[in-house]
């Protein structure tokens, strides 16, 4: 469960990264979490998923913002509801996680599963030692392979060789 965690925090990471080169990401970046929040803001606001997501990071980790559980899952749901990947697994994150919902690993596959489905690689990963384990789905190796092997091919793309490995 720890590497688990571990890896949705490394999730969350990248894909802060990867999700757009404007100013609220440069702010970001340099760690200047209250700037990105004015920034990302209003773009949640009005519905931009991507920004919705951000903030519910921001909130989950107290970056820039007093850490708010409930905040964070508002954000992500709103992303994840207009159906974002990145929104869908941090959603289920904090499901499995019980942050600001009742813990709920039936919850947490249903959202995951939605963004696995869309060929998020992290959320592939997750669902993949969700069947392992049966969390929140019923135990399934040929389901669980089968997500891993998908995941797999995804971080090739994403991921330096010698992470890859460690996962």
């Amino acid at each position: 469960m720890q590497r688990l965690i571990f890896v949705f925090a490394l999730f969350l990471s990248i894909s802060s990264a990867a999700w757009a080169s404007d100013a609220a990401q440069e702010a970001y970046d340099r760690a200047d979490y209250a700037t990105a929040f004015a920034l990302w803001q209003p773009r949640a606001a009005e519905g931009d998923p991507q920004a919705q997501t951000a903030l519910g990071s921001l909130f989950a980790y107290g970056r820039g913002v007093a850490r708010d559980d409930d905040q964070a899952v508002s954000w992500f749901r709103k992303a994840a509801e207009q159906n974002f990947p990145p929104g869908q697994f941090a959603l289920g994150g904090m499901y499995l996680q019980g942050r600001g919902v009742p813990a709920d690993a039936g919850q947490a596959a249903f959202w995951i599963q939605k963004a696995a489905e869309q060929d998020l690689p992290i959320a592939q990963f997750y669902l993949s030692g969700m069947y392992e384990a049966g969390t929140g789905v019923s135990q399934d190796a040929e389901k669980a392979k089968y997500w891993k092997d998908k995941a797999d091919v995804g971080f090739r793309d994403l991921l330096p060789a010698s992470v890859l490995k460690q996962l």
